[in-house]
């Protein structure tokens, strides 16, 4: 893996890829305006852009694929990291789940606020996804509801095993749990903007 790299322009309808020595690849065009985020499938071979209510699929060769067509705007979108799940979170307040085919899943409902961010864990057993209301609720990769974590949370970062997700909350305070929602640690230090694992998950 690592072998691209996706950059997203302004606020135009593009997308570059890029290999890893830095040689220009395919430029995507007509992602959707604005192009608002981009996430590389597990086996490295598609690229999936979000632009507003558009959601395409793309080869590294620069091939269009489906496109997901929405009602809402789309903030956040991430692959999983085995198999060929899409986890789309949407200004709706629902996540919902795609097959990179363009096959749907299934549709999360719980969340009170629109979706800001959704990361799947490292084994591709767990969903996070984080709403406007500062709540990230877990869910499992059937789209079954886990625990809930609250309390400010602006971001979060799953430990590199997923059996922990830290988050960064506005109460200047990182927080620590298990994947099962017990709170099990909290360090308190200025106001936290961002939150992120040391490969070794120490």
């Amino acid at each position: 893996g690592g072998d691209y790299l996706a950059s997203i322009g302004g606020f135009d309808t593009t997308v570059r890829i890029w290999s890893k020595t830095g040689d220009p690849g395919p430029v995507l065009e007509n992602c959707g305006y604005p192009v608002l985020a981009a996430g590389f499938s597990a086996d490295s071979r598609h690229l999936v852009t979000v632009g507003d209510s558009a959601i395409r699929q793309w080869t590294i060769g620069g091939r269009p694929g489906p496109a997901l067509i929405t009602d809402c705007t789309v903030a956040s979108v991430d692959c999983a990291p085995e198999g060929n799940l899409v986890a789309v979170g949407s200004s709706d307040r629902n996540v919902s789940l795609w097959r990179t085919d363009g096959t749907p899943v299934a549709l999360l409902k719980g969340h009170e606020k629109p979706i800001t961010r959704v990361g799947w864990s490292p084994t591709g057993e767990l969903l996070a996804a984080r709403d406007d209301g500062d709540a990230i609720r877990i869910w499992n990769s059937q789209g079954v509801s886990g625990a809930t974590l609250v309390g400010g949370t602006r971001d979060f970062a799953w430990s590199p095993d997923g059996q922990h997700i830290a988050t960064g909350a506005g109460q200047n305070a990182i927080r620590i749990w298990s994947a099962s929602g017990a709170r099990k640690a909290d360090a308190h230090i200025a106001d936290v903007r961002g939150v992120d694992w040391s490969p070794d998950g120490n």
